[in-house]
C-alpha cells in the first residue's frame, strides 16, 4: 500500500503577501483539524514529535518532562 503526501511549506520575507486564493501554479486548500490530541499521539508513534522535529535541548526537555510527568 502506497501513501503520498503532497504539500509544500512556504516562506516569504517580512512584507510578503499570499493570496488566499493562490495562484495558477499555486493551489490553495485549507482543512480544519478537530482531532489534533489524536493526530499527534499517532505522529508520536512514528516518532515525529516537537524532539525530533526541532531537536534542541528546550524541545527535548519538554518532550521528556510532558512523557513522564506524575498525576497528583
Amino acid at each position: 500500500m502506497y501513501h503520498f503526501i503532497i504539500g509544500a511549506f512556504l516562506l516569504f520575507g517580512l512584507d510578503a503577501v499570499l493570496d488566499g486564493q493562490g495562484t495558477p501554479e499555486i493551489q490553495v486548500e485549507r482543512i480544519t483539524i478537530k482531532n489534533k490530541s489524536a493526530i499527534l499521539d499517532e505522529l508520536d508513534l512514528l516518532n515525529i514529535n516537537e524532539r525530533t522535529v526541532f531537536p534542541n535541548i528546550e524541545n527535548s526537555t519538554k518532550y521528556v518532562a510532558s512523557k513522564y510527568k506524575f498525576n497528583k
